[in-house]
C-alpha cells in the first residue's frame, strides 16, 4: 500500500471521503464522519452517504480526478511521500498516544 502525507502547516487535511475503485464500479463514502475508531465505533454518530456507481459516471470520474490531482500534486503541492514526514518515535510519543486513546481525549 502506498501512503502519502497531506502537505499541511498548522491545519488538518479534512476531506472526509473514501474512494474504493473496483474494476467496473466505484464506491464513494463521504459525509461528516472522521474515519477514526472514535467516530466509526458509534462514539460519534455523524452523517454519511455511500454511492456505488459505474466508473464511467460523472460522479465516479469527478471523484477519481480529485484523488489523482491531490495524489499527483497537479496544480499545487498537496501531498508528500511517506518517508519525507515519517520519523522515529521517541519512547514518549506512543505512550502519550495510547493514554489519549484509553481516556478518549483524542480526535483520532
Amino acid at each position: 500500500m502506498d501512503i502519502r502525507w497531506f502537505n499541511i502547516d498548522k491545519e488538518q487535511y479534512h476531506t472526509k471521503m473514501v474512494l474504493l475503485q473496483k474494476e467496473n464500479e466505484s464506491v464513494i463514502i463521504g459525509g461528516s464522519s472522521n474515519f477514526t475508531r472514535r467516530n466509526l465505533d458509534d462514539f460519534n454518530l455523524d452523517a454519511s452517504i455511500k454511492i456505488t456507481a459505474s466508473n464511467q459516471t460523472a460522479i465516479a470520474e469527478d471523484v477519481n480526478l480529485y484523488f489523482e490531482k491531490i495524489w499527483n500534486n497537479e496544480d499545487g503541492m498537496y501531498t508528500h511521500l511517506l518517508d519525507e514526514y515519517e520519523d522515529d518515535l521517541s519512547f514518549w510519543k506512543p505512550l502519550v498516544f495510547r493514554l489519549q486513546q484509553w481516556f478518549y481525549v483524542t480526535t483520532y
